[in-house]
């Protein structure tokens, strides 16, 4: 019995594809136990396709519960479950990036300032 695959559908391990999906390695593992993602595993080691990773994201993002207009936005208290956790990381996460963006442009500031004379 031959079986054929797509050559151009492109192999992820799971630390590309965490990379890739900017979550956390942990995150994906947790996605990948509920079946949110599809994975195969090569020994022991999950491997992601990217068709078929492509092709979860479409459904999740056009499925029942899907934000596409603003008017379907919900409150942060309103979402329970894995959800509102991986919302509030990403907003952890974007607290720490605001923090640093914050730092590094007084740094510059403090640096153009000595460069003026100032």
């Amino acid at each position: 019995m031959t079986h054929t695959t797509d050559l151009d559908d492109r192999l992820w391990s799971a630390t590309e594809l965490a990379a890739w999906l900017r979550i956390s390695p942990r995150t994906l593992q947790r996605l990948t136990a509920q079946g949110a993602l599809p994975c195969r595993r090569v020994g022991t080691t999950p491997v992601f396709t990217q068709q078929a990773v492509l092709a979860a994201l479409n459904a999740a993002l056009s499925g029942p519960g899907a934000v596409t207009r603003s008017d379907q936005l919900v409150p942060l208290e309103a979402v329970q479950g894995p959800a509102r956790q991986e919302i509030e990381e990403a907003l952890r996460n974007a607290q720490v990036s605001a923090v640093r963006i914050g730092r590094q442009t007084r740094l510059i500031a403090r640096e153009l300032a000595g460069l003026r004379g100032g």
